[in-house]
């Protein structure tokens, strides 16, 4: 879980960096970038029924509380 969240707030630092310097093309890129991985994330960890984030997924890719 720590790897995905670091990517996601390097994309966002990215993205911040990119309009700064005016390349807002790049900075476009990287917030979907970023956005993208959140959905993915979101997707493979959370857990609809407890309203809460898996701790990990098991081999099977399960969500593991």
């Amino acid at each position: 879980m720590e790897v995905q969240a670091y990517a996601f707030r390097a994309l966002q630092s990215a993205a911040k960096i990119f309009r700064a310097l005016g390349d807002d093309a790049a900075a476009l890129e990287a917030d979907e970038r970023a956005a993208t991985l959140q959905r993915q994330f979101l997707g493979a960890f959370w857990l609809e029924d407890l309203g809460t984030l898996a701790h990990a997924l098991d081999a099977r890719n399960a969500r593991r509380g």
